[in-house]
This record gives structure tokens, C-alpha cells and sequence, in this order.
């Protein structure tokens, strides 16, 4: 990670704001590519807003179309939390997880008796997270036409990650894109978890992307653009209000409808 701003603003290079508790891992994907992850904490937030380092990883994985992860090596043991989140990953059962640097453990010894995904899905159903995903979402006609100008290529993201969304058990994908004052997009999807509260929402991938990316500060995020569906039983856009007036004061969040 570069450095940052750290403190109350604090972004992609901040210490972590409330625990102080640094965490890092890598992930080793099937393609050769060195996936990289830290824990990131929202300040003024539930704790719940948190996004840990293995899951950083999983998001950065799905952000760059890695189609598989061989090896994850974090920093300190995987909380309940990440071992329940990587049960969502294709080839879970040969994944190898190393502690610093100490001998490889499979997820079943250290989740055994685990909740997973065939509990809530019929036999067969796929893609699994980290395959390829398409929502055939369409924005409402119009919808463009209701931002502000320069804001298109950042709605176009945001309907891209909707549509990649990782949604299995809700059936409610969303996309967030971040345009910063830069110009620059960052944005993300859905990755859902089977146990519902290890899933990771659309914020969540776009501050993953953002991170990855460089951000220093979470105060670089001028505008933000939703996609989701109106009819979706999970909706983000109230919630985000509420966080983005607290990461970003100033920044516009914009929610767009999709069908």
C-alpha cells in the first residue's frame, strides 16, 4: 500500500481508523497473477462496513476476471467471517491458506462442518462466484439523461458490475461506480456469501477497486453512481447516502434504475 492521509478522511494508504490492526494478504490465482489485500475500516461507521483482507483479495480476483484462486497467504488466522466468505469460491476444497508463511491448511480444517453454498443452492447451478456473470440489466430509458454532464462512462461502470453481480441468493444485483475529482472510475458489484452477512455490496467493491487503484483519500470521491434494479429485494441506495456524506462530504450519489 502507498501512503495516505490516514485520520477521519482516510483512504486506500490510511491505517486502518478504529482497530489499528493492519492485516495483508496475497492470493495466487490460477492464471499466475499475484492478487494483493488489506483490510480496510470506514470511520464513523458499524463495524459490519469493514471489508477484510481475504475478502479484499476474493473482490480484487473477481475485479481483474481471475477465473480461480490456488493459494491465499494472509497476515493472521482468517476470521470466522473470511473462512464462511470463501466457501463461495470454485475449487474451495484444494485452496491452500498459509499464516504467515507456516504450513498450508484446506478450509475444511479450518472451517469443518461448514455452511455452504449447495445448503441454499439446487445441485448444478452456476456460474460460481469468480465465473462469468450477466443480469442482462438495462437502464430505463432516460436514465442518463438525469445526471450531470461527464457522468455517462461512470453510469456505463456501474451498469457493468451490476450486471456481473454475484447475486444467488437474493437475486438482486447492483453496481456502484466512484468518479473521483480526478476523472478517474472505480467501481463494483455484488459478491454474495450463502451466510448473508460475510457479503460483500457494491460499495464495498468499489472502495476494493479504489484502494487497488491508488486512492489516497476517500475525500477524492466526487460523484457516485447506483445501478439497481427498483423491484430488487435488497436496495443500497438509502444506505449510501448515510456513508458517502461520511467517507466523502460533498460527493453526489446518483441512483439509477435498471430492468
Amino acid at each position: 500500500r502507498g501512503g495516505g492521509e490516514g485520520g477521519r478522511r482516510g483512504g486506500g494508504g490510511a491505517p486502518p481508523p478504529i482497530s489499528k490492526f493492519h492485516v495483508g494478504a496475497v492470493g495466487l490465482g490460477v492464471s499466475g497473477r499475484m492478487l494483493l489485500g488489506v483490510n480496510i475500516e470506514l470511520h464513523g461507521m458499524p463495524l459490519h462496513h469493514a471489508v477484510h483482507a481475504e475478502q479484499f483479495v476474493i473482490a480484487n480476483a473477481v475485479r481483474v476476471g481471475e477465473a480461480r484462486l490456488l493459494r491465499i497467504a494472509v497476515s493472521a488466522m482468517p476470521c470466522g467471517h473470511c473462512r464462511q466468505f470463501m466457501t463461495e469460491l470454485p475449487g474451495v476444497e484444494e485452496l491452500q491458506i498459509t499464516v504467515l508463511g507456516g504450513p498450508p491448511h484446506r478450509l475444511a480444517q479450518l472451517l469443518p462442518h461448514r455452511f455452504g453454498p449447495e445448503d441454499l443452492l439446487p445441485a448444478g447451478v452456476g456460474p460460481r462466484l469468480l465465473g462469468r456473470h450477466d443480469h442482462g440489466l438495462k437502464l430505463t430509458p432516460g436514465a442518463l439523461d438525469q445526471l450531470p454532464e461527464g457522468l455517462a462512462r461512470t453510469a456505463i461502470a456501474a451498469l457493468h458490475h451490476a450486471n456481473q453481480s454475484y447475486t444467488p441468493y437474493s437475486a438482486s444485483p447492483a453496481g456502484l461506480a466512484l468518479q473521483c475529482v480526478s476523472g478517474s472510475i472505480h467501481a463494483g458489484g455484488v459478491i454474495e456469501s450463502c451466510a448473508y452477512n460475510p457479503t460483500m455490496n457494491p460499495l464495498h467493491t468499489a472502495l476494493v477497486a479504489a484502494t487497488a487503484q491508488g486512492m489516497k483519500s476517500w475525500d477524492h470521491i466526487e460523484h457516485a453512481v447506483l445501478v439497481e434494479r427498483p423491484s430488487s429485494n435488497v436496495l443500497h441506495g438509502k444506505m449510501y447516502q448515510l456513508i458517502l456524506e461520511e467517507l466523502s462530504p460533498g460527493c453526489q450519489l446518483h441512483v439509477l434504475h435498471a430492468v
